[in-house]
């Protein structure tokens, strides 16, 4: 994998000014309309539609700037108020073109491409089910942290509470979170943003994004099928080197 230096906040919101005037809000649900609202430090989407949802982005928050960014990292946090269809976006060009992902709806979380209007799964893994409305509980909190570069994306989502997986046979989920990758790059540039379907309440805080330079001397992924950045030598009788299956491979 490439290692990336992260560089100076390309953009940052907590809203303790109280403000929205960073974003831009888009509807492309079926049903209803968002309604966005600053709440004690968070960007609330706090409408919900009695039934429905498409479990895609519905009403979206996306940041103003950021149209020709390409190579970034973006975090923030959320907390699920209700349902489990929270959705973070990168690389948003229009409504019809961006990567995104789904966490939580059906025990799973998503990593999403829309291109050209449809949409395609680039990762999946399990996720547990986003606790809600217990009483006495607070609302339980994820850190969630994309990296978007030349080699593609990197998701990964951390949850703020413990919690005991269902069975046994589940996954064992512990501090470093969830990862999926996906070396789908065939959205080159565009700004982030979050968004829920129609029948989800989220609160989403403490937005950053860094610009990443990718600091790798060297790489080779064998995808080519050719050695050709590489010389062999033997010192003894027999050496064999190949590639095979994206590796090289010494026979």
């Amino acid at each position: 994998n490439s290692s990336f230096e992260e560089l100076p906040t390309l953009f940052y919101d907590d809203f303790t000014n109280g403000w929205m005037t960073n974003w831009t809000f888009i509807n492309i649900a079926s049903q209803g309309s968002g309604d966005w609202i600053i709440d004690n430090g968070a960007l609330y989407q706090r409408h919900d539609e009695a039934s429905g949802g498409t479990d895609s982005p519905e009403y979206l928050a996306l940041a103003k700037e950021g149209n020709e960014w390409t190579n970034y990292s973006f975090s923030y946090t959320f907390s699920a108020v209700d349902e489990r269809r929270q959705m973070g976006i990168i690389r948003y060009q229009d409504t019809s073109n961006f990567y995104w992902w789904r966490i939580g709806a059906w025990n799973n979380i998503k990593l999403m491409k829309r291109q050209n209007g449809f949409d395609y799964e680039l990762a999946r893994a399990y996720f547990p089910d986003i606790p809600f409305g217990i009483v006495g509980v607070p609302e339980p909190s994820y850190r969630v942290t994309a990296t978007v570069g030349p080699e593609g994306i990197n998701l990964n989502v951390v949850a703020g509470f413990n919690f005991s997986p269902s069975s046994l046979d589940d996954p064992v989920y512990d501090d470093r979170g969830i990862t999926l990758v996906s070396t789908d790059t065939s959205i080159p540039k565009g700004t982030v943003g979050v968004a829920t379907d129609s029948v989800t309440r989220t609160k989403f805080y403490d937005f950053v994004v860094s610009k990443i330079e990718d600091t790798s001397l060297f790489e080779d992924n064998f995808s080519s099928g050719s050695m050709s950045k590489w010389s062999t030598y033997s010192i003894v009788p027999g050496g064999n080197w190949a590639v095979n299956g994206g590796m090289l491979y010494q026979s």
